[in-house]
């Protein structure tokens, strides 16, 4: 029997993406798997502190909200996240990705846990 000790992880991968694995059940062994571009996940992830969060059922559909480097549309409170990147003149890319809530919140609070201890790092002076 597979067990995983939290339903999802999130990590950097060598060529500069930030992949994520979403185990929706916990009891399997199988996984839904995004790999995002980070400067993407890192507006989605500031689109979801200052605004997603807070989004209710009153303020539903957000249709293609540009925000940073990607293009976000929300249609329930409890459903998914659509996102695309924006190419290089800001147009929406091809192909792009639906997050449930709960990834999208979990990525930004580990996307502000990441900055909050590089800042930290770069404080703290080394003594030999």
């Amino acid at each position: 029997m597979h067990r995983h000790k939290q339903p999802m992880e999130i990590k950097h991968t060598e060529t500069g993406m930030i992949e994520i694995r979403y185990f929706d059940d916990p009891k399997r062994p199988s996984y839904l798997c995004w790999k995002i571009p980070k400067n993407e996940a890192e507006s989605l992830a500031k689109w979801w502190a200052i605004e997603g969060s807070k989004i209710r059922k009153k303020q539903l559909p957000v249709r293609e909200k540009k925000f940073g480097s990607v293009l976000i549309s929300m249609f329930t409170c409890s459903g998914l996240v659509n996102v695309k990147g924006l190419a290089k003149y800001g147009k929406p890319k091809m192909l792009g990705y639906s997050l449930p809530r709960t990834v999208v919140k979990k990525l930004s609070a580990w996307l502000q846990d990441k900055r909050n201890f590089s800042e930290t790092k770069d404080r703290i002076p080394n003594h030999v």
